[in-house]
């Protein structure tokens, strides 16, 4: 429920607000919390949770308290600290988007003090979630994340013509979300008045590199909306919405969170290897369907969604262009967490940092020729970050070598061939025979339907390992099988 309010969310505002103004400050906004609001969330649930769930397994439940209380109250001390920030200094962190006109500016400066309550709550409210997590209250978290974009969806329909809705209608929405979740926090974990210092540092020992890490995840959206305030009004937000649309299948489909568990439980070397290589060959096969697909019928895809109301089809074309660009990313986004797992299970963090780097000066480099030499605009930017997606993958593949982890790249080889040769068909067969005067809503439910039955089919009908591993997945999902 929480996605689908969130995908309604996204087309509301389209239909009324468009590429506009407004909708490029919300999403620069949300590029500089990233940094400074949401990394310091993601960390510290990182490095929270697996000290939190050995306490409370082990019966520990006066220290497991005393750290829950200790750790809420950092929290709540870290986002005061970070209001502070953007209240007192909004002028200075307006700069990021150099290329901003006056007005866009303007309203960035005025856009943080709406974020204010955001900011405030979004860290403690994901460490609270961590805490339930922790105790397997699972669904009390998901009804809070639910209430987010729920409620936020509720006030943009009903004060859509309000100015800043967009931004204060986030902020009431994190805020009802906080106070639902702090209610059954403090009744089940009372804040302590003592609490032990030196185990709080022991928890946080990690933070600094999980710190890094998270950050430069965060910089390479800041840096492409460094680059797009460069552009005219709408970029922006044509921007984020292109990233939105060519990653909206990826946590669907996504492979990370099974996998770690999978790796792990594997008993040598061989069976490693054996794990990696599956890894590799599922994405290959969920990757360059969602590639051809976006990069084909994008614009068939943003039009059925996004195009109404003030959201005009130059809109369209704008958006349909960021999607191209990024939609070569996706192999490379549906690999990297996982084999970053596998070097958090080595306890290698510093060189996933090193790769991400590598990968944002790429981007960075490129993003400057393209946007200021070769004029490519939003496709340029988003084909930047692309590459940069791609150098990381690279460097995360030939360290997994030095890790005993190897490629059979002859098998992947064939395999991409295959799949990339019968979608190739599929596209030339679509475009030739869809009727010109179909509407968007049959064209995008045609073209969807064939290209999930022809990925199919390639994938059982494929005679090698991958083959056999694809038509064993189907017999699981129909036979409901773990």
């Amino acid at each position: 429920m929480g996605r689908v309010s969130g995908a309604l969310k996204h087309i509301i505002v389209a239909a009324a607000i468009g590429l506009s103004a407004q909708l490029d400050v919300f999403y620069m906004a949300m590029a500089l919390m990233g940094i400074f609001v949401f990394s310091w969330a993601q960390m510290l649930e990182v490095v929270a949770v697996p000290k939190l769930v050995e306490l409370f397994n082990t019966d520990e439940k006066e220290d497991f308290l005393n750290l829950v209380s200790g750790l809420f109250v950092l929290c709540l001390c870290v986002s005061l600290l970070i209001c502070i920030l953007f209240l007192f200094f909004r002028e200075i962190l307006a700069k990021v988007a150099w290329g901003f006109d006056d007005e866009r500016r303007r309203l960035l400066v005025e856009s943080f003090v709406w974020f204010i309550p955001l900011i405030f709550f979004y860290i403690p409210f994901r460490f609270m979630g961590s805490i339930f997590r922790s105790v397997r209250r699972f669904s009390l978290f998901y009804q809070a994340e639910c209430i987010v974009d729920g409620a936020t969806l509720v006030l943009i329909v009903l004060y859509k013509d309000q100015p800043h809705v967009l931004y204060w209608s986030f902020s009431l929405g994190f805020s009802i979300a906080f106070l639902f979740l702090f209610i059954f926090f403090i009744k089940n974990f009372p804040i302590r008045k003592s609490v032990s210092i030196k185990k709080i540092i022991h928890v946080l020992k990690a933070g600094p590199s999980l710190m890094m890490l998270q950050t430069t995840q965060y910089l390479y959206a800041i840096t492409d909306r460094f680059f797009v305030s460069f552009l005219g009004t709408g970029n922006v937000s044509a921007l984020a919405y292109g990233n939105t649309i060519a990653y909206f299948m990826e946590p669907l489909v996504s492979i990370k969170s099974a996998f770690v568990t999978v790796f792990a439980e594997s008993k040598d070397l061989v069976q490693k290897n054996g794990v990696y290589n599956d890894l590799v060959s599922l994405a290959i096969f969920l990757a360059i369907p969602l590639n051809l697909f976006l990069v084909v019928f994008g614009k068939d895809l943003v039009g059925l969604f996004l195009e109404r109301g003030v959201f005009s089809r130059t809109d369209t074309e704008l958006v349909s262009l960021a999607v191209s660009g990024f939609a070569w990313s996706i192999l490379p986004m549906l690999l990297q967490e996982p084999i970053e797992q596998i070097f958090q299970v080595q306890r290698q963090l510093g060189w996933i940092v090193v790769r991400k780097l590598a990968g944002l000066m790429t981007s960075v480099v490129l993003n400057g020729i393209f946007v200021f030499y070769c004029g490519w605009g939003v496709w340029g930017i988003a084909l930047a970050t692309t590459i940069g997606q791609w150098v990381v993958l690279v460097l995360g593949l030939a360290a997994a070598g030095k890790l005993l982890l190897y490629l059979e790249w002859k098998r992947h080889a064939f395999w991409m061939i295959w799949i990339a040769g019968g979608m190739t068909l599929t596209v030339v067969c679509l475009e030739s025979a869809m009727p010109d005067a179909a509407s968007p809503l049959f064209r995008v439910g045609l073209e969807c339907g064939i290209f999930l039955g022809m990925t199919l089919v390639l994938g059982i009908g494929y005679r090698g390992k991958e083959g056999k591993l694809v038509r064993s997945a189907v017999k699981r999902i129909v036979l409901r099988k773990n």
